[in-house]
């Protein structure tokens, strides 16, 4: 039953990181897919190959025998291949050295993966500077050529309590608010 469950919940995190908008995007932009981040996912999907690894170890550990006969001719005891195995290998070598080698339809299928990730992006959510939600308040005044003084006073203004060395990721998750949100405040607009 464990590896069931962790194989479904690993084929459902794996669909939605699959539609997801590229990092960059979705932390900036505060997407979320059923209440939970792309991170909180991408954990979620990490936690549960995890979980079917070791259910899966374990059922081969307590159905060796059986495996094993799986193996064996059923005629002479002794092993012998099948020819489904050489089809399930052929299948699983096509895949790996088409991904790589880029040809269709696996360069067609993660170039689909790519438009749709990129669907999720409206052009004013776009950070101005890769990962600026990482940023602290000071060095996004800098990198912007923002004044600091004038960053925090727009911030207290708008009623959200931050310091110079708190970054827009942490300030934003504090007021409710997604950090593009933050910067059209300290921007003034």
């Amino acid at each position: 039953m464990l590896t069931t469950l962790s194989f479904v919940t690993l084929a459902i995190s794996g669909i939605i990181l699959f539609i997801t908008p590229p990092g960059r995007i979705a932390h900036w932009t505060g997407w979320r897919f059923w209440g939970l981040t792309k991170t909180q996912w991408s954990s979620v999907h990490i936690w549960f190959a995890l979980l079917f690894v070791v259910a899966g170890g374990a059922h081969i550990y307590y159905n060796w025998r059986p495996l094993l006969n799986y193996f064996q001719s059923r005629l002479t005891k002794k092993v012998s291949f099948r020819f489904e195995w050489i089809i399930a290998l052929v299948v699983c070598l096509g895949a790996f050295v088409g991904t790589l080698a880029e040809i269709p339809p696996f360069s067609s299928f993660i170039a689909w993966d790519e438009e749709i990730k990129l669907s999720w992006v409206e052009p004013e959510e776009v950070a101005p500077i890769p990962h600026a939600e990482l940023l602290s308040l000071a060095e996004l005044a800098t990198e912007a050529s923002l004044e600091l003084e004038v960053t925090l006073e727009r911030l207290r203004k708008a009623g959200l309590n931050a310091q110079p060395d708190m970054k827009l990721r942490d300030i934003a998750l504090k007021h409710n608010r997604k950090p593009y949100e933050i910067l059209e405040i300290v921007k003034g607009n």
